[in-house]
């Protein structure tokens, strides 16, 4: 199974090279050609893509050229070719506010056609309305599933160390301490994910109406024994030495294969229900980064995935209609039953109410990628504060379009 994500990734890559997505979907030669501008996550290329590869076999009179880089590229280049109105025809968008490709400020830009009228949208209305992806009544997108942020980690050796999976902050350091004094490494990675973990226990816990009120002005990230707690909080793993220094040049993918070869205990993973992992359950266990304090339960932090969009300025809409209608119809729509396969706990949180959306989606403009940029300024021992991080997320936040 690696080997043949291995094969595609590489293959997906290759055509992110060798593709121009610069020259926009009107410069293509031929018209039954159209571009699919996307996001990869490592061995699992991009998602969608068995989708797509069948879509393509069933329109032959129609070639969809996808192309796909990572996250952090993928953000900067859609922006610049949107800004320059040479948008691919078709690429991956997300819900609300999360990204740069989020279906919110994209529709208010006016990048985003209306899909409103596609038949298989139309059934879905009625059918899945929690699947839609929209904006002020219209819809943009469909998502393919739910996605769920966790931790999966080496069940051989927590045995080996006799460790239970962590229930609260407190024993998820005591976690990372015992197999880091057995000559384990904890973590090659802590991403910026942990944070929304953590902020779903410290802020949305007591205060589930919190993402509106950011929206609308009531609370703000500078505000005191809110996000700085949460940073404070975020950065003890770094401060206590449980992450490796991870070579900047370290992709996702290699780290991936690490993990694998056992160089480190845990690692965070984005689980999503329409596509969830192959591995030998026996050799993985999962489970979300418990940011409660003890006495209290975790809370989840799950959320719509994402879908594919129509660039409203393509010259080809008819085509990429028809190819949007049948990509639709064609997916599986992941139910939340996969992801409990992994969570067995998940069902119980979601009784209990104790899952929120992913915070991201109430952040406006480039706030995930500020906080990004702050967090390695701030490792990397530099002259910024945690209270600077609030300061530059909340200016962004505020910055008109």
């Amino acid at each position: 199974m690696k080997n043949n994500r291995k094969y595609a990734y590489r293959l997906c890559a290759a055509l992110a090279c060798v593709l121009s997505l610069a020259a926009g979907s009107g410069a293509l030669a031929e018209a039954a050609k159209l571009s699919y501008y996307t996001p990869s996550y490592g061995y699992d290329t991009y998602i969608g893509i068995e989708i797509l590869e069948k879509v393509m076999g069933e329109v032959p009179e129609i070639t969809v050229i996808p192309t796909c880089s990572a996250e952090e590229q993928y953000y900067a280049t859609l922006k610049t070719l949107l800004a320059t109105g040479k948008g691919p025809d078709l690429f991956f968008v997300q819900a609300e506010y999360a990204g740069f490709n989020g279906i919110n400020e994209l529709a208010e830009a006016g990048y985003l056609a209306d899909l409103s009228d596609l038949e298989t949208v139309k059934g879905l209305q009625k059918e899945m309305p929690g699947s839609l992806l929209q904006h002020e009544g219209k819809i943009y997108s469909v998502s393919v599933g739910e996605q769920l942020f966790g931790v999966r980690y080496h069940k051989k050796m927590f045995e080996e160390c006799r460790l239970d999976v962590p229930k609260n902050w407190d024993e998820f350091l005591d976690c990372c301490q015992t197999l880091q004094e057995a000559g384990h490494t904890p973590f090659l990675l802590f991403t910026h994910t942990a944070l929304y973990q953590i902020a779903a226990n410290q802020l949305y816990r007591d205060n589930p109406d919190y993402g509106n009120q950011l929206l609308s002005g009531a609370v703000k990230f500078t505000d005191e024994g809110t996000w700085d707690k949460v940073l404070e909080q975020y950065f003890e793993v770094y401060e206590k030495g449980y992450v490796q220094e991870t070579p900047v040049t370290m992709s996702m993918v290699e780290m991936m294969d690490q993990f694998s070869a056992g160089n480190c205990a845990m690692m965070q993973v984005t689980l999503r229900s329409e596509t969830v992992p192959e591995e030998d359950e026996e050799e993985y266990g999962y489970f979300v980064i418990p940011g409660n304090t003890e006495g209290t339960s975790p809370y989840y932090m799950m959320g719509q995935v994402g879908g594919m969009a129509m660039y409203a300025k393509t010259e080809y809409p008819e085509e990429s209609s028809k190819v949007l209608d049948r990509f639709i119809g064609e997916m599986g729509f992941g139910k939340t039953e996969n992801l409990t396969k992994f969570y067995p706990e998940l069902e119980q949180a979601l009784n209990e109410v104790r899952v929120v959306h992913p915070c991201n989606y109430d952040w406006k403009n480039e706030v995930e990628t500020i906080v990004q940029k702050k967090i390695n300024e701030y490792l990397m021992k530099g002259k910024l504060s945690i209270d600077d991080i609030t300061a530059a997320m909340q200016e962004e936040f505020d910055r008109r379009s």
